[in-house]
């Protein structure tokens, strides 16, 4: 797996922009953060180098995103978000699977600089309950889910279906 551009490419037509806007971002206190998909490990020193704070988001079924193998290499220069899989764990795995990787995760990022989340969208026909499992795991979501949000589900509770919220 390759980057779709080359590092001379970035370096010339995109490190200068970005550098200018992070400046800019950076000017006003504010932080920095950047969606990209796919394997970008040899494009992460140059952004850090130019101003970029959070990497959004860390797609783990791409070679090098790893998320121990992320913050062991740059942990101290950069934050990351998301890192739970959405191919994987929560479209297809069980609550039980995905609070073992929501564990996993916290464990890599005792002190902080891991805002944990998915790794994209969450896909139809993902199960609730892995969703679910996310987020209580993560201790994010400390009450009981009102019966109201199950009732939205399609047929198999896997789906919302949003004919019932209009």
């Amino acid at each position: 797996m390759t980057q779709m551009i080359s590092d001379e490419v970035f370096d010339r037509h995109f490190a200068p922009k970005y550098g200018a806007y992070f400046r800019m971002v950076h000017s006003f206190g504010a932080r920095t953060m950047m969606h990209m998909c796919g394997t970008v490990w040899s494009l992460l020193p140059r952004l850090i180098d130019l101003g970029l704070d959070v990497y959004d988001v860390v797609q783990p079924t791409t070679p090098e995103n790893d998320i121990a193998s992320l913050k062991e290499k740059f942990g101290k220069r950069l934050l990351f978000q998301g890192s739970m899989d959405v191919q994987k764990e929560l479209a297809f795995g069980t609550p039980g699977d995905v609070e073992k990787e929501v564990k996993r995760r916290l464990a890599l990022f005792p002190e902080g600089g891991l805002i944990l989340g998915p790794s994209h969208a969450i896909q139809a026909k993902s199960p609730l309950e892995n969703s679910l499992a996310l987020y209580r795991t993560a201790g994010s979501l400390m009450e009981d889910i009102p019966a109201w949000v199950y009732d939205l589900g399609g047929e198999d509770q896997t789906e919302i279906n949003m004919s019932k919220l209009f």
